[in-house]
């Protein structure tokens, strides 16, 4: 009798003496095999790991944005004033608590998708479309009207990468989270856009 535990699962069988050497080759090939493979774990969803590659990589652009347009949107809830302070600071805070739970579940689709997630600073600003504008405080009328053109901005990023997702990478699950990441992009510019009639 022999007792053997390997991936955390205790087997006991009876083998002969020449018998052991035959296993312990083929656990030590096994061990191997499992070894030299990356370090994630790609899905097998139908769609190709070049795919979801891609699709991974648009998404993390499309989460450097959504971070970007989310600390835009925190400094002028921080920094806003005049007649219409409070409206607007509540305001700023309902919309950046949307880009929050949003940059949130961009980073879970990224992982769904097999990939890991960029999470600093520095990778958001180099794939970011939406940028920082540093010791600069605009008016509350200019806070609305920068934030409305990088809503449009990502808007018509998300629209066009709907259309690759779709119909160039076969993921219609990326498709459809991204549109409904556009629709919450498009009420906020809607809201955005009345303060400005």
């Amino acid at each position: 009798m022999i007792d053997v535990t390997f991936l955390k699962k205790s087997v006991t069988f009876s083998i002969s003496k020449s018998s052991i050497f035959v296993v312990l080759e083929k656990i030590k090939k096994y061990s191997i095999s499992i070894a030299s493979k990356p370090n994630k774990m790609k899905p097998n969803i139908g769609i190709s790991e070049k795919k979801l590659d891609a699709v991974t990589d648009l998404l993390a652009a499309v989460l450097a944005d959504e971070v970007m347009l989310y600390m835009k949107t925190r400094k002028f809830h921080w920094n806003v004033s005049g007649e219409s302070f409070m409206e607007l600071h509540k305001l700023f805070e309902n919309q950046y608590n949307q880009l929050e739970e949003a940059i949130d579940e961009i980073a879970e689709r990224i992982n769904k998708l097999g990939s890991k997630t960029i999470g600093t600073m520095d990778e958001f600003g180099k794939l970011a479309t939406i940028k920082e504008h540093p010791g600069k405080y605009p008016t509350s009328k200019n806070m609305i009207s920068e934030l409305l053109e990088d809503h449009e901005t990502v808007i018509v990023i998300l629209r066009e990468h709907v259309k690759h997702c779709a119909e160039k990478f076969n993921d219609a699950g990326s498709a459809d989270f991204l549109t409904g990441l556009m629709e919450t992009h498009e009420t906020i510019s809607w809201t955005l856009r009345r303060y400005l009639s």
